[in-house]
């Protein structure tokens, strides 16, 4: 991943690696059918304080670490499938032939 990444968590079901940088919609009225609140409890406002470094707000649930191996994982698996759906309806629509190739003047070679 690059240093930037920033992703939302329902797309790897709320899994998360060490190495992740940001993770994005994480809010429970958001939640999605892959989301599950990553967080043991839910947010004190009283144990904010600038500059503690303990975060006592951010026990999270264990289970949802994963290595960066298998967030890439997931994340391939995704888009692999994202992308054959992107494919299939451009056959649907008469785009591409259905060898995958695009027509030329509305036309297929085969």
């Amino acid at each position: 991943m690059s240093p930037g990444w920033v992703r939302d968590g329902w797309l790897t079901e709320t899994k998360w690696s060490p190495k992740d940088f940001m993770l994005h919609g994480w809010k429970i009225s958001l939640s999605l059918d892959n989301f599950m609140f990553p967080f043991m409890e839910k947010f004190d406002l009283t144990k904010c304080h600038h500059g503690d470094a303990t975060f006592p707000n951010f026990k999270y649930i264990p289970t949802l670490v994963s290595t960066e191996e298998e967030i890439n994982e997931i994340l391939l698996k995704k888009t692999l499938f994202v992308h054959a759906k992107y494919n299939n309806l451009l056959k649907y629509l008469n785009i591409t032939c259905r060898d995958g190739t695009r027509r030329v003047n509305g036309l297929c070679d085969t």
